[in-house]
């Protein structure tokens, strides 16, 4: 079976990375939404600094590249 390729990704020089440490997922019938925020003591509403919308099949396929790479770090790590 040949390796799959993925095409290539055009990542912007102002891309702003957001560190986060917690995630709340909802979806409905077509959509998944991932609401991206960084929770720290003593802060009661954490401000949402990304928001993540997918269809249910995108978010499968997410969820295996996410389990995928889990497996990877831990056995190296």
């Amino acid at each position: 079976m040949p390796a799959k390729t993925l095409p290539p990704m055009e990542l912007p020089d102002d891309l702003e990375n957001k560190y986060v440490n917690f995630a709340r997922i909802s979806h409905t019938a077509s959509e998944f939404v991932m609401d991206y925020s960084l929770l720290l003591p003593g802060v009661k509403k954490p401000e949402v600094t990304a928001r993540l919308v997918m269809s249910p099949i995108a978010a499968k396929l997410f969820m295996r590249a996410m389990t995928e790479n889990i497996n990877r770090y831990e056995k190296k790590f």
